[in-house]
């Protein structure tokens, strides 16, 4: 089994450090699956742009996600992306990737926050439920 660590920034495992220590983010953990070549990608991306630190990355694979957010577990992270806001709030699926979008800056936090309305927020799910159940076979390593 191959871990990605991490496909452009050798820093990104600085910020599991302080989930690890019990240590809250900023604004919420993004829990991903860090042994799909796309997640670890887009995670990275998504590193890059959250020039303030607001979210912390963790790959599920690499951490006890019950102390993460109670009640999540392994089989639930392989199938979906999840977010978990500071306050314990847990998103998942497309939901998760328009929450950790508004948290970064410039167009990326607009399109997330208009992307996060009630009657938008639906409409993309089916869509990311389709991708993420074939991600590996679409994304080779």
């Amino acid at each position: 089994m191959r871990l990605h660590t991490t496909v452009r920034n050798p820093n990104l495992w600085h910020r599991i450090i302080p989930i690890m220590r019990g240590k809250p983010a900023r604004q919420g953990i993004v829990v991903f699956d860090g042994e799909c070549s796309f997640c670890c990608g887009a995670m990275n991306y998504s590193q890059e742009k959250d020039t303030d630190g607001n979210l912390t990355f963790v790959a599920y694979q690499l951490v006890n996600l019950n102390q993460v957010s109670p009640g999540l577990t392994n089989q639930m992270a392989e199938q979906t992306l999840y977010f978990i806001r500071d306050d314990g709030t847990r998103f998942q699926g497309a939901q998760a990737v328009f929450e950790i979008l508004r948290r970064l800056p410039g167009i990326w936090g607009l399109f997330g926050s208009v992307m996060s309305l009630p009657f938008l927020r639906t409409i993309p799910e089916p869509f990311y439920r389709a991708f993420a159940s074939k991600r590996r076979s679409i994304v080779k390593s």
